[in-house]
């Protein structure tokens, strides 16, 4: 039981997957439908977006002047990402702000989330209280979202068999 908790906070810390993919692997594989599991496994995720926002900072110190710098495909990775990021989005967070930033974390899809919330905040120089705001919100949404959808779809699999 103790290594199934392990694994699911490693899941709820990776990028990408975070709390949304916990939540439907609990569900499924855990057979825990309790509406508590999003909110629960939401924490571990926010926790780390927070915390991937500070070190933003220190991370682009070193691959701007540091001795990652001096590591040239990591610049150039580094860079790429951040335009990659930046064009995907541009049409949330200028259009809209908060609330997009918000959206951005919410939409449970490969490439949005925590993670990359935190990094679009440092792009579009958000401040840590809205960054923090938009990450709290949009990962429990998002956490909810893939909650709702994956009990619709054991719902449904259940009608059919």
């Amino acid at each position: 039981m103790i290594e199934e908790v392990y694994k699911i906070i490693l899941m709820t810390i990776m990028p990408t997957v975070e709390a949304r993919v916990a939540v439907a692997y609990v569900i499924l594989f855990l057979e825990n439908k309790s509406p508590l599991i999003p909110l629960l496994l939401s924490i571990p995720t926010i926790i780390v977006g927070i915390v991937v926002y500070r070190l933003l900072d220190l991370l682009e110190q070193q691959i701007v002047n540091g001795f990652l710098s001096k590591i040239g495909f990591i610049r150039k990775i580094y860079f790429k990402y951040l335009a990659y990021i930046r064009d995907k989005s541009r049409r949330y967070v200028e259009k809209y702000g908060q609330i997009g930033l918000i959206l951005f974390i919410a939409v449970p899809m490969p490439g949005s989330g925590a993670w990359t919330g935190a990094l679009v905040a440092k792009i579009f120089n958000i401040d840590f209280i809205r960054t923090t705001m938009s990450i709290v919100i949009g990962v429990t949404l998002s956490s909810y979202i893939s909650y709702i959808t994956t009990m619709l779809g054991v719902s449904l699999a259940e009608s059919i068999i």
